[in-house]
């Protein structure tokens, strides 16, 4: 079509092709990008649940990552999210993560 023939640096010679150019092209990626659901995920397993919360929770709360105590951990599979409740002396708390983004997203006293 007309833009094969273009030479680098020129401009279009048909207003399509500026259009495209414009519109079109930034459409396509925002379109095309990949849903939550074919995402893939960060947080894969539990064990990187654990190590990503715990980790949070020791800067957060200035422990010492020994000292956490993992009591649960569960996945909420239609959401995507990770729960892992981690106690420490007399202290409990439920983490929430994102397993997409892979972040904590909320922390729950007890």
């Amino acid at each position: 079509a007309a833009s094969d023939r273009q030479v680098e640096g020129s401009k279009p010679s048909e207003p399509f092709d500026l259009i495209s150019i414009m519109y079109i092209q930034p459409l396509k990626i925002f379109f095309m990008s990949p849903g939550i659901g074919l995402m893939k995920r960060r947080i894969e397993d539990a064990d990187s649940a654990i190590s990503l919360a715990i980790s949070y929770v020791s800067k957060k709360y200035k422990i010492d990552p020994k000292n956490a105590n993992v009591l649960e951990t569960k996945y909420h599979a239609d959401a995507g999210d990770w729960y892992v409740a981690l106690g420490w002396q007399e202290k409990r708390v439920i983490v929430c993560m994102d397993s997409v983004l892979g972040n904590v997203t909320e922390i729950k006293e007890i």
